[in-house]
């Protein structure tokens, strides 16, 4: 994308992740995965991948208890590492995030109908 006569703008971003569960039980399952994503951006001055805002690495355990055959309950603890705030939203938002921080644990709860 050419601006104002400029060089083109370049942004790079990888993005992978690796997840697994296991079924300890007929209503309880653990989990785990890891996702990887990281930003370099021309454009928004984001080169080195080290740095906070051009990564995001999450580590996640899980457990999923089925409260009935069409209902169940997850339970998830995040522990993410950097916000890779760039052009392309990854969940952090600077309307809800006036202040980001370099790492994020976070509990997620979370119910789902099947039907």
């Amino acid at each position: 994308m050419v601006r104002n006569g400029s060089a083109e703008d370049k942004d790079d971003i990888r993005s992978w992740y690796i997840a697994g569960s296991y079924e300890l039980t007929k209503r309880l399952s653990v989990g785990a995965y890891y996702s990887r994503y990281t930003i370099t951006s021309t454009d928004n001055k984001l080169f080195d991948t080290s740095l906070p805002n051009a990564h995001d690495y999450d580590k996640v355990i899980s457990a999923k208890i089925d409260i009935y055959r069409y209902w169940n309950v997850k339970v998830e603890g995040h522990f993410i590492d950097g916000y890779a705030f760039g052009p392309y939203p990854n969940g952090f938002y600077p309307q809800q995030n006036p202040t980001f921080v370099p790492n994020t644990n976070a509990l997620v709860i979370k119910s789902g109908f099947n039907f």
